[in-house]
């Protein structure tokens, strides 16, 4: 009985940019007289106290506002699901510029003055409230953001989402939301105090601009009484590019040894604060996981095909990196089944269909 103790079956699990190969472990249980999965993660272990197993539940550490290696990971996922998903598009920008195959929007959203409360406040006060202008005026429901701090112990937050939204609208919105602070005021009133020279020094130097651009950006401001900050950064990224895996990237950058943090942050009030987050419609979406012998084809054999293919080997397991929009013939149809039967089980809707026009 003991060479039939463990059952081994080939198995795969798949996400937009990625396919990993390893075998599913079962061992048989006396007990029970079945084969149970023992490949799972475990939430529990057990510690021996006076000679009795006691179970202890696995409990979450305080991120300590640093974000795991495991939350790294899951961002990475769902903003290639975000991206995988995503209906190419043509946009139209304020300025009647054309976008075409837009399928994401990255942005970065600022304070112009420095920071007066804590972060968990802003959070609370500033991003939720701009999140739900944007679900309701703009029906944003499928969307990751994240929180960084600036070197000047300043948050930021990063967003992306599949809805094309403009750089002024956005601007707009985020501007009044931090007013109700003072943040625009504060650096409306700076601003007003400096002479071309000064601001040249100060910010065109920085931003590698010319005198004469820095004229042009210093009179603009004077004819707008300072009164719009550039606190928002938008980017369109379109079908075709390589950006989802940058920006999956850069969202789950490793934060340094020293996180800055500024005077108002401290362990208490930043205590299980969210640093990041994904909408309900991408928490649901996963890693797709199954059995090999459950479909006809030759996984080995697709996948080898396509392009820029990145294969390494591990100990328990073979991992494939693809480009999916590389890929032509029936490796492209099998993959993009399995993905878009997955999600619509899932119930989940990019943009473009949940809201036709």
């Amino acid at each position: 009985m003991e060479s039939n103790k463990y059952q081994f079956i080939p198995t795969f699990s798949l996400v937009p940019n990625k396919i990993t190969t390893f075998n599913t472990v079962f061992r048989f249980n006396d007990y029970y007289q079945e084969y149970r999965n023992v490949t799972k993660k475990k939430k529990y272990i057990f510690e021996n106290k006076d000679g009795v197993n006691v179970k202890i539940e696995l409990k979450r550490k305080s991120h300590n506002l640093k974000i795991s290696d495991n939350a790294y990971r899951t961002m990475q996922k769902k903003i290639n699901w975000l991206y995988y998903l995503s209906i190419p598009s043509k946009q139209i920008t304020y300025n009647k510029k054309l976008i075409y195959n837009f399928k994401i929007n990255f942005i970065t959203l600022t304070l112009p003055s420095k920071q007066q409360s804590c972060t968990r406040d802003i959070n609370e006060r500033f991003l939720n409230q701009f999140l739900t202008e944007i679900r309701t005026r703009f029906q944003v429901t499928n969307y990751v953001w994240r929180l960084e701090y600036q070197k000047n112990g300043n948050v930021h937050y990063h967003i992306v989402t599949d809805v094309y939204i403009d750089y002024f609208a956005l601007q707009s919105i985020w501007n009044r939301i931090i007013e109700k602070d003072g943040y625009v005021t504060e650096y409306s009133n700076k601003m007003k105090s400096l002479s071309l020279s000064e601001y040249h020094n100060i910010y065109g130097i920085k931003n590698k601009l010319s005198f004469s651009e820095s004229s042009k950006r210093y009179a603009k401001g004077c004819a707008e009484k300072w009164s719009r900050p550039p606190t928002v950064d938008t980017k369109s990224v379109v079908s075709g590019q390589a950006v989802a895996g940058y920006l999956s990237k850069y969202f789950s950058k490793s934060d340094d040894n020293n996180t800055i943090m500024n005077e108002f942050d401290n362990d208490d009030n930043t205590k299980n604060m969210r640093l990041w987050y994904c909408s309900r419609s991408l928490s649901k979406l996963n890693t797709i996981s199954e059995y090999i012998e459950a479909y006809d084809y030759d996984i080995f054999k697709i996948v080898s095909k396509a392009k820029d293919l990145k294969k390494f080997v591990c100990k328990y397991a073979t991992i494939f990196y693809f480009n999916i929009s590389n890929m032509t013939g029936n490796g492209r149809k099998w993959i993009d089944f399995i993905l878009n039967d997955y999600a619509t089980k899932m119930g989940y809707l990019p943009h473009k269909l949940a809201f036709k026009t």
